[in-house]
């Protein structure tokens, strides 16, 4: 516990502390974004979307948690109301903050300058004996979870790409290569069955043909004129007799 010499530097550090808890809370939700665009990546390869992106995401993330930031960012007042509630202070510290001028905004000022002067030297007394760490505690940012959740995703991702690919380059497609595995085999089974029966086809074809040939040799030519064989027979006789 550090003993604080006046009540304004008691607040000081106090908002500090508030403002270190939000800044926290926004660069876990930044890295969860980072976290979001990894698994994106490794799922889709670096040769599709850049590594670059996943810092973008992060980089962006920061920006608009910043710009909201500046929004929320507590008073002197509102710290003081905050620690009032966690240590049951019946309001001594807000109330000597409002009353004594420390907030930006336009507080009234007590016209009774005793009170005014009793409620923050009791308001001090207070403050010096207040733990910071008790009274302001760490909180877990809100987007702890979800970032965490998100980063053992990528890692198994990651695993998995190792375990596909055997290496950690990430230029490949995960989803791509997974694709092909599932429904690139089937494909292929089916071109290759209609290859083989095209073939099967063909082969019966030139059996058939084959046939054919063999039954012409020994019947003769079906597709030959009747008129023309028998004037060949006719031709055969008249030389067979010329030769008599």
């Amino acid at each position: 516990m550090t003993p604080f010499g006046s009540l304004f530097e008691f607040l000081s550090h106090a908002r500090r502390r508030c403002i270190s808890h939000l800044v926290l809370d926004r660069v876990v939700l930044a890295l969860g974004t980072g976290c979001a665009a990894a698994i994106v990546i490794l799922l889709a390869g670096s040769a599709t979307l850049h590594w670059v992106w996943s810092f973008i995401a992060i980089v962006a993330a920061l920006l608009v948690g910043v710009v909201l930031l500046r929004r929320t960012l507590p008073t002197s007042y509102a710290v003081a109301q905050r620690v009032d509630r966690q240590l049951r202070l019946s309001d001594t510290l807000s109330t000597a903050a409002y009353y004594s001028g420390s907030e930006e905004d336009s507080a009234p000022k007590v016209t009774n300058a005793v009170l005014r002067d009793a409620q923050l030297h009791r308001a001090e007394e207070v403050a010096r004996t207040v733990d910071l760490k008790q009274a302001l505690p760490l909180e877990r940012p809100r987007a702890l979870y979800p970032a965490a959740s998100l980063a053992l995703i990528a890692i198994g991702i990651l695993l998995l790409r190792v375990a596909v690919f055997g290496t950690f380059d990430t230029n490949a497609s995960l989803l791509g290569s997974l694709y092909k595995s599932m429904f690139g085999s089937a494909t292929q089974q089916t071109k290759s069955g209609e290859k083989e029966e095209s073939a099967a086809k063909t082969t019966d074809g030139e059996t058939a043909k084959q046939e054919l040939d063999k039954n012409s040799d020994f019947a003769g030519d079906p597709g030959s004129d009747p008129s023309e064989m028998a004037d060949a027979r006719d031709n055969q006789q008249q030389g067979a007799s010329d030769k008599d």
